[in-house]
């Protein structure tokens, strides 16, 4: 976290180099991308430190997607405080801003239209019907 302080017990924790953006990696981390990758190259319920250090991060990361990240912790602070003034609409900002760092996150490792489109598309198979439990191993997204 930004205090520096580090967990135990079956916890991993990510230790961000000097001057990096922790809400950009953690934007990253939350990616419908990552979300793919993980889901189509890791077949565990667990994220271990060896999948995330054989994750790639992006050469450049706007300065963008680290704000779009912390509007979203604000966002969702928000909603768990119960402050959110437009509560019926607190989800559609987070899904909206979601949809934001993804593009962003897309853009950041250069993947393409159609590769995109592919991706979504497979994520599609991967989530459940509304109202259905997520098949086992497969975690619900944010």
């Amino acid at each position: 976290d930004r205090s520096g302080a580090y967990n135990l017990n079956r916890l991993s924790n990510i230790i961000a180099r000097p001057g990096a953006d922790l809400s950009a990696l953690l934007a990253i981390l939350n990616s419908e991308l990552l979300q793919w990758l993980f889901s189509t190259r890791f077949l565990d319920y667990e994220i271990k430190p060896v999948y995330l250090r054989s994750c790639p991060l992006p050469q450049q990361m706007s300065d963008r997607l680290g704000a779009l990240a912390e509007q979203q912790r604000e966002l969702h602070a928000a909603a768990l405080l119960g402050t959110d003034q437009e509560s019926g609409r607190g989800w559609e900002r987070r899904a909206a801003l979601d949809r934001q760092i993804d593009e962003e996150v897309y853009d950041a490792y250069k993947v393409t239209t159609p590769e995109r489109q592919l991706i979504r598309a497979q994520l599609d198979g991967l989530r459940p019907a509304a109202g259905a439990a997520p098949a086992p191993g497969v975690a619900a997204r944010r």
